[in-house]
């Protein structure tokens, strides 16, 4: 391998082991795991030993994946089991219920007969705050496991699924309070660690620090972010620093300075001194674990401990090839990490510090003070153009800025959370400093300040940005194609570089804005929704009760933000009563779009007092006459059965229209797609 690869002979060996582990993701099986080595074969025989390499790391990224993807067996043994017993990992409290992830245990058909099973991730759902569940409690559940599912109703919906299989979730529940069986502390070693996490957590909260300061703290400090304000979330978004209440290099490095101030007596002595660095990492390691092993944090002490390990064995260190170790690491033993938001932002601000920071910092090394100060900005610089463009596709959202948030906020955190870890070491002996609470408070007020005053400059961030597919990969194309025109100096990448930048850009000014006509019907487990999208905006129809409409209005703007930013609509709306625009009438229970009509049944009496003609039926909740009755009021074509039915009563129409020889669409099962579009 020549030069400058020959300095990072992990970085194409990352690339393929993670190609391995997408194509996965597709779903081409465990063929992907022998054509790569099959070719890596051929490829070593043949004297290419360099391509036989990258096969084989193809090849082992597949397997990798295959390996950690529970086979049907083990999910249908979850799905057909009636008893789960399981530790707590997280409890996340909503106004009106708890979302808690867990790991399965064990499983079984009744309470006594449980039996072990492979670790499974797994998210319950409790309607109630009671009893009481912590996280590193073993609980076991009375309930009915479903796999991870999603029907795409509404076009670019929210995809539920894909956030749980980006969290690593393979199956979810709901758990009513009588249906929770036992609650118990939990004897598993990791648990240790999570019951250690919330002990530090109480440490905090019980401090007397101010409320925002504490919830800052345990965020940052340890990384539970279920208390923080979501508006001062929003506020640190916008202004650009939403990176330090994401546990991270940054939160590591202010432990190990912090470290090295706690162990300076070791330092004293020269017979400890050569403890010094392994005490670093047996700490920096215990960090990890009781944050929880995020991608980021892992990513950061895996670098640390190469740093670290390089300077114990008087070795060069390459920070590249150590970000491409804590990746093919984190992969190894979580290839579904390849998916999270945390995992790809993480590592692509990483990479584009190492490959922009020096480029973009205009102070010579000659002049160390100036050079620093400045390497600050380059720094911020070159994080937020590796990651401007996947921040764009996730979030919608630029922070224009971010430069001087930055440069104003990041020297503020090391005394903050650096104080923070002090105090908890205080609180843990039982010593109550009030007068190092006053100063955190005073720092964490200058940093919600600084936040607050950027997020309020004008033009502080642009809101509403939506890009194509092939936008961001070519973007992404362009960024990549930059860091090698500035490293290897070749005129060639420079020119590749200009011409991605300039595609995407003709891309992106290309692409019309959707069709925003059309109506969709979005069933939920408790009521229906009628999506109603024009040019004016979105217009709900729903059969919930009208103390609830607020909500499914603001729920709308969160599930629907990807649908409306393609078709540049920007308002939502509960409709109260008749909708009448330029292609659509709605007088309940009639709504006609074009020369579609759909009659809604939700009552227990069908309003239609004679026979009239309908395209569809949409049956939803309520409704608990017969479809035979329903068809001799309303002739309709099809019979649309919407997902909020109970499912007996939804299997029992099922059956009728069969019986009747009526066309039916069960939601449950697919979506009814955009019927009423205007024709």
């Amino acid at each position: 391998m020549k030069a400058p690869y020959s300095l990072v002979p992990l970085l194409p060996v990352t690339i393929a082991f993670a190609t391995g582990i997408a194509i996965m993701f597709s779903g081409v099986g465990f063929l992907m795991c022998i054509l790569p080595l099959a070719a890596a074969v051929v490829l070593a025989l043949s004297g290419r030993k360099y391509f036989a390499a990258i096969a084989a790391a193809v090849s082992l990224g597949a397997a990798d994946m295959w390996i950690h993807t529970p086979s049907e067996e083990m999910l249908s043994q979850l799905h057909e089991s009636t008893y789960a017993e399981c530790d707590i990992l997280s409890v996340h409290e909503t106004e009106s219920a708890r979302r808690i992830t867990a790991i399965v245990r064990k499983t079984g058909i009744d309470s006594t007969g449980l039996h072990e099973t492979a670790p499974l991730k797994v998210r319950v759902y409790v309607p109630s705050f009671l009893p009481v569940i912590t996280p590193g409690d073993r609980v076991l559940f009375k309930c009915d496991f479903t796999p991870r599912s999603y029907i795409e109703h509404v076009p670019r919906q929210l995809n539920t699924a894909g956030i749980l299989a980006r969290q690593g979730i393979w199956a979810q529940a709901t758990a009513k309070p009588e249906n929770i069986i036992r609650v118990e502390t939990s004897a598993a070693w990791r648990m240790k660690f999570v019951s250690l996490r919330e002990h530090i957590s109480s440490l905090i909260l019980r401090s007397r620090l101010s409320g925002a300061t504490k919830e800052f703290l345990v965020t940052t400090v340890i990384g539970n972010p279920e208390y923080l304000d979501r508006e001062v979330r929003d506020s640190f978004a916008s202004a650009g620093i939403a990176h330090v209440l994401a546990l991270s290099g940054l939160h590591v490095g202010i432990l190990a300075a912090f470290c090295s101030l706690l162990f300076l007596p070791l330092r004293l002595s020269s017979r400890l001194r050569r403890a010094l660095p392994l005490c670093m990492i047996a700490v920096l390691w215990l960090f990890a674990a009781v944050t929880g092993m995020s991608p980021s944090v892992t990513r950061a002490v895996i670098m640390a401990t190469v740093l670290i390990g390089a300077g114990l064995m008087q070795r060069r260190h390459s920070p590249w090839n150590s970000l491409c170790l804590a990746a093919l690491l984190i992969l190894a033993f979580d290839p579904g990490a390849l998916l999270s938001v945390s995992f790809q932002l993480s590592f692509a601000a990483v990479a584009g510090i190492l490959a922009f920071g020096n480029a973009l910092n205009p102070v010579s090394r000659a002049h160390p003070q100036y050079h620093s100060l400045a390497g600050l900005l380059a720094m911020s610089a070159g994080a937020m153009l590796a990651t401007a463009l996947p921040s764009m596709w996730y979030f919608h959202r630029l922070p224009v800025w971010f430069l001087l948030a930055n440069v104003l906020t990041v020297p503020l955190l090391t005394p903050l959370v650096g104080g923070g870890m002090l105090l908890v070491l205080l609180e843990s002996a039982g010593v109550h400093c009030d007068t190092l609470c006053h100063i955190l408070d005073a720092i964490y007020n200058g940093v919600q300040g600084i936040a607050s005053a950027c997020d309020s400059l004008p033009a502080s961030h642009i809101d509403g940005i939506y890009l194509p597919l092939p936008v961001l990969l070519s973007g992404i194309a362009a960024v990549a194609l930059l860091a090698a025109a500035i490293h290897l100096r070749k005129r060639a990448y420079a020119i590749m570089t200009s011409v991605c930048a300039l595609g995407s850009v003709a891309v992106y000014a290309a692409t019309p804005a959707a069709n925003p006509n059309g109506v969709y019907i979005a069933p939920s487990t408790y009521h229906t929704d009628i999506i109603v999208s024009s040019a004016t905006g979105l217009d709900i129809i729903t059969t919930a009760p009208a103390n609830e409409h607020a909500g499914i209005a603001a729920s709308a703007r969160i599930v629907y933000s990807d649908f409306m930013l393609e078709r540049g609509i920007d308002t939502v709306g509960v409709a109260t009563g008749d909708i009448n625009t330029e292609y659509v009438h709605y007088n309940y229970p009639v709504l006609t779009a074009g020369k579609k009509t759909l009659y809604i049944a939700t009552g227990k009496n069908i309003i239609a007092k004679s026979a009239v003609n309908a395209d569809y039926v949409l049956v939803c909740r309520g409704y608990t006459g017969t479809i035979s009755a329903l068809s001799d009021k309303v002739r309709a074509r099809s019979i649309i059965l919407s997902g909020d039915l109970h499912p007996s009563r939804h299997n029992k129409y099922a059956d009728e229209c069969v019986s009747l020889g009526i066309e039916y669409i069960s939601l449950k099962n697919q979506s009814a797609g955009n019927l009423l579009a205007a024709d």
